[in-house]
């Protein structure tokens, strides 16, 4: 549908939006409506004509589904209207700015999940946006090399706030973002605060600490991203009070999937801009990292990050004391190095594939140094190899 149709359809008025009616499907149950009980089209039995009064309940039970469908046609309109408005916003930027500074033109949706249901928008019912679950996959589903292939994979790298900060003030964000891919669109999350452990941005400071997925991200052919940020007021202790700053989907299809390249979306905000950069990679590796930290006599402040080419992802930040152990999950292209280096612990070695290394204690003046062992488990999202394609051979390192 072009933009001047949409833009028409949503200003039609009830009329003729009623003439238009029998020339859209708007609801999937319309087939089972209209079918007939079992017996109840057989040519042997004629049935009774209605009563006056049946017919009366049958008209204002037609009407009111026609009203109910006017409703969600002009909802749906006022949904597109907005995602244009975002697209028309990018197209016009993106002409005043050197072509390796443009946003990529995501296609951005609102997300009233309300007037999603209403309207039955196709994105809302695929994505399953009425299921607040989750993601039931786990990682390390098929990490046999001779079996199953790479594939396309994203990988998010930041999430920078860039609006104006009121007065030079920091601001307390809260929420959620969360990745439906096409393996199992169900919330895979790489943002989830909540309104007691709020992330301080500032102008020194404006980035979101986004974690590692729960697994890795599939987009073989299609993802959508779901926001849901509020700023945390200070004057009230009632998240009712609070302000949303991004409450919006960024959808991804075959057609708009570029890979191996980095990309930057712009997302508009009630108090400024949001850039999510992030790439698609064409050959993507889920690896899987299960740190275990030795306890020790003295508490330690430890940061693991993870690199792949110029990219990192924070793995693990916290004071350690006693002992612990986590699983994160990054996603790095085949055939490229994984660098995994620690801050706050001692030691290096290098490796390749699923074995356990420790990081070795190094001669100090501290005593009681915690010791870790770290593995590294690769894996695919599991589309079957054809023969075509080159067996898995990602490397890893570890450095200090």
């Amino acid at each position: 549908m072009a933009a001047t149709d949409s833009r028409r359809l949503a200003d039609l008025d009830v009329d003729e939006l009623d003439r238009l009616l029998p020339l859209i499907k708007v609801t999937p149950f319309a087939a089972h409506r209209t079918s007939a009980p079992g017996g109840c089209a057989s040519s042997e039995r004629t049935p009774n004509p209605p009563t006056v009064a049946q017919s009366s309940l049958d008209n204002s039970k037609k009407d009111s589904e026609k009203a109910l469908r006017k409703r969600s046609i002009k909802m749906a309109m006022k949904i597109i209207n907005y995602s244009e408005d975002c697209m028309r916003k990018i197209v016009e930027l993106n002409a005043t700015l050197p072509l390796d500074q443009h946003f990529f033109p995501a296609c951005i949706w609102p997300r009233d999940l309300e007037d999603l249901r209403f309207s039955k928008i196709g994105f809302y019912v695929d994505y399953r946006l009425n299921d607040t679950s989750p993601t039931t996959w786990g990682c390390k589903r098929f990490a046999h090399e001779d079996k199953y292939v790479a594939s396309t994979m994203l990988r998010i790298n930041g999430l920078v706030f860039t609006g104006d900060f009121p007065h030079g003030r920091s601001m307390h964000v809260y929420g959620f973002v969360a990745v439906r891919d096409d393996k199992e669109p169900l919330r895979n999350y790489i943002f989830n605060v909540s309104r007691e452990k709020a992330c301080q941005l500032n102008l020194d400071s404006p980035s979101l600490e986004i974690s590692p997925p729960m697994r890795g991200i599939s987009v073989w052919d299609s993802a959508l991203i779901e926001f849901h940020l509020k700023v945390k007021g200070s004057d009230s202790d009632s998240s009712s009070d609070d302000d949303i700053l991004i409450n919006a989907c960024m959808e991804f299809d075959y057609e708009t999937i570029e890979r191996d390249k980095k990309l930057i979306s712009r997302i508009d905000g009630l108090f400024g801009l949001l850039d999510m950069r992030y790439i698609f990679l064409k050959n993507g590796i889920e690896a899987t990292i299960n740190i275990d930290l030795g306890s020790t006599s003295e508490a330690y402040d430890i940061l693991l990050v993870a690199f792949s080419g110029e990219d990192s992802m924070t793995l693990y930040k916290d004071r350690v004391g006693q002992h612990t152990k986590f699983t994160a999950v990054v996603i790095v292209p085949l055939d490229e190095l994984l660098h995994i280096k620690a801050f706050g612990t001692y030691g290096s070695s290098h490796f390749d594939g699923n074995i356990a290394v420790p990081l070795a204690e190094k001669k100090s003046g501290h005593k009681n140094l915690p010791r870790a062992c770290l593995e590294v488990t690769f894996s695919t999202m599991g589309y079957y190899n054809t023969g075509d394609v080159e067996q898995m051979t990602a490397r890893t390192a570890i450095l200090l």
